[in-house]
């Protein structure tokens, strides 16, 4: 119960826990990693090791049951085929015997060169009880005198030869030596080889396994078929699995591959430190890196409370007491103490408080420059000669008696009026913004008749989009201001579509005028301020102020020739929102 009160009395909550179980929590699991990593490494390499030596051993394997295969084949094409092999069922005093014997010695004699395995191959006579070797110019006479006592005995055994008959290739100790035999029943003779096991272990010695490695035949029940016996201090394990550890002192990998031709295998012994070499170095880093990371840990704590935790208790402090009393003359306290990050935050948040009193004036200050910003704006957009023009119009139109057109010049003025001093002007629709467009060129269009043409697309998913008004009319003005002329058809598009894959919307502006100069390119295209006390390009500074104060850098105008045309091009990009 104390124990979890204990728990529940923690502030959880709080920087200082959370420092302090973020730390614990990457640096246990980091440790773990760190432990188990050596361990799966350990692993990984006795894998890669057993694996290459299992396929060299299956080589190995592979030429020693070749060879075998060799010899055997060899002893079933005498039976089979030679005449003289056959002839030795024949009295032991008969002529024919003895010529046979001879043909039969000087045949094998001059083959047997050829199987580099053999020790010697054996013919025996049922009928006569008499063996008959030869050599392969190997072995000593002790040797070959054991082996032909040992084959006597057993040939002349008719129960343990069967046995012997049913099966392949196999292994017999002889002397603290082993061999391997195969012998063939043909008739009332006997064929067979023997070949000392140690003959078959020479190649073995080309496997790196270090001084302590070794590599030997075993039997069926993982006796070492080799001279040397294994040192029984180490405790070595020998069986038919496939890899393994084993060994007391010094632990060895065992890789073992099984014979085709016979119940034995050949095996290696590898020593742990050649496979794993500088490995149990690192081991010996690891386990002290992990000792050094737990002793560590208390005293990172530490350091993380005095240089973070007690330099941020500062600031919250602080900041509560501006919150709860509105005391905006409270500061954090300086100290050359604490780190230059902390530094940079308590001198960040003095200036902070101190701007914030400028601040209110400076923002009802603002708020009253926007209002006689918005109200210069709409001083700009109602132009006094456009008003006249308009004036002068309706009165030749009445001196001409053409009151239908009287009519709608004064209707379209009355929507034109009646869009421009709308009291809620932040944003409009996409289509009410074209309609007015429409309206002030069809005002245009009665001043000056026959003289212009246009094509204004929308696309009609996007028509009920909000955005900043009078947009358009700025470069509609500007090119019946600059393109108008009475001796030649003005021609001018309004292309608005939704970027495929993007949500803005392009609106691309057109007319077959002479286009910008190169150096008024230049400045209306800059990022920089282009107003200046002149007044002179003060619609588009201000449809791209209005653009740059709603979408920031979202949006985009671009000014530009049309290089067929040559007339004026401009495009703008605002996103839906």
């Amino acid at each position: 119960m104390k124990i979890i009160e204990g728990f529940k009395k923690i502030p959880w909550n709080s920087i200082r826990v959370k420092v302090v179980v973020v730390l614990v929590i990457i640096l246990l699991p980091l440790l773990f990693f760190l432990v188990y990593n050596s361990y799966y490494s350990i692993n990984v390499i006795h894998n890669q090791v057993a694996n290459s030596h299992r396929n060299l051993l299956s080589l190995y394997m592979q030429q020693v049951d070749t060879g075998l295969d060799d010899i055997e084949g060899y002893l079933i094409r005498l039976t089979a085929f030679n005449d003289n092999f056959k002839v030795l069922e024949e009295s032991y005093d008969s002529y024919q015997y003895r010529l046979a014997k001879i043909g039969l010695f000087n045949d094998v004699k001059e083959d047997i060169i050829s199987y580099n395995y053999v020790n010697s191959i054996f013919f025996y006579s049922l009928k006569n009880n008499k063996l008959f070797n030869i050599y392969n110019n190997t072995g000593t006479f002790s040797e070959n005198q054991n082996i032909n006592s040992y084959l006597n005995q057993l040939l002349g055994s008719k129960s343990i030869l069967k046995e012997i008959n049913k099966s392949n290739w196999y292994y017999k100790e002889i002397d603290n030596n082993y061999y391997l035999f195969r012998i063939i029943n043909y008739r009332d003779a006997y064929i067979g080889a023997w070949i000392n096991i140690n003959r078959i272990e020479v190649p073995l010695n080309l496997i790196d396994i270090g001084e302590k490695g070794r590599s030997f035949f075993v039997t069926c029940n993982g006796t070492p078929m080799m001279e040397e016996k294994i040192n029984n201090s180490i405790e070595i394990r020998l069986n038919q699995e496939d890899h393994y550890i084993t060994g007391r002192e010094d632990e060895f990998l065992v890789v073992t591959k099984k014979s085709n031709n016979g119940s034995f295998s050949l095996v290696v012994l590898i020593p742990n430190e050649k496979i794993l070499q500088k490995l149990p170095y690192l081991q010996y880093l690891i386990t002290i890196v992990v000792i050094i990371s737990l002793i560590l840990l208390p005293v990172s704590i530490l350091l993380v409370k005095l240089n973070v935790i007690n330099p941020l208790n500062k600031i919250l402090n602080v900041m509560k007491k501006v919150k709860e009393n509105g005391d905006l003359y409270k500061r954090v306290e300086d100290d050359d103490l604490i780190a230059d990050e902390f530094q940079v935050v308590n001198a960040t948040f003095n200036n902070m408080m101190d701007n914030i009193q400028k601040l209110r004036i400076d923002v009802y200050e603002e708020k009253l420059a926007k209002q006689r910003f918005e109200l210069r704006n709409l001083q700009l957009q109602v132009k006094p000669h456009f008003f006249l023009n308009t004036l002068n119009i309706i009165y030749s139109l009445s001196k001409t008696n053409n009151n239908k057109k009287i009519q709608e010049m004064i209707q379209l003025l009355v929507q034109y009026f009646r869009y421009m001093f709308r009291s809620d002007m932040d944003m409009v629709l996409l289509k009410n913004e074209v309609e007015h467009v429409k309206n002030y060129i069809q005002i245009q269009q009665i001043r000056f008749p026959e003289t212009m043409e246009y094509i204004i697309e929308i696309d009609d998913d996007i028509i009920d989009i909000s955005v900043p008004p009078l947009i358009l009319q700025t470069f509609v003005e500007n090119i019946i201001k600059h393109a108008v002329k009475m001796d030649q058809m003005v021609y001018f598009e309004i292309i608005i579509n939704n970027l495929e894959g993007e949500r803005c919307v392009q609106i691309i502006i057109k007319d077959n005028g002479t286009g910008f100069p190169e150096s008024l390119l230049l400045e209306i295209n800059s990022i920089e301020d282009m107003k200046d006390n002149s007044g002179e390009h003060i619609g588009i500074y201000n449809v791209k102020q209005r653009l740059n104060l709603v979408y920031g850098d979202d949006a985009s105008i671009r000014f530009s020739n049309d290089p067929d045309r040559g007339g004026a091009v401009i495009k703008i990009i605002i996103p839906y929102n």
